[in-house]
């Protein structure tokens, strides 16, 4: 959002405004360095990490946010994986019934 600001907004309240964005900046380079330390800290969070983050495109946000939001990973299966983030409908076909898709 302050990125726009500097866009739209005269030169004269420029300062203030990338004093922000440094500010913000810093504080997100802190977070990742103590989330680093925090899962370098925890085995089974590293070695979850570097598999993770061995994914091509997987950067460091998208690691973050998996280990974070989906804790399920790597001890589901792709397609029970696939199923929790809704990414497949769920087949409710048993024997000779077949259910709602």
């Amino acid at each position: 959002m302050q990125k726009n600001y500097l866009k739209r907004m005269p030169k004269s309240v420029h300062s203030p405004i990338q004093a922000i964005l440094n500010t913000t900046q810093r504080e997100a380079e802190n977070i990742d360095k103590q989330l680093d330390k925090l899962l370098d800290s925890l085995p089974e969070y590293r070695k979850k990490r570097v598999l993770l983050s061995s994914a091509k495109g997987a950067d460091k946000a998208l690691t973050f946010t998996l280990m974070c939001e989906l804790s399920e990973l790597g001890s589901l299966n792709q397609k029970q994986v696939a199923v929790l983030v809704g990414g497949t409908s769920m087949i409710r076909d048993s024997g000779n019934s077949q259910g709602k898709r």
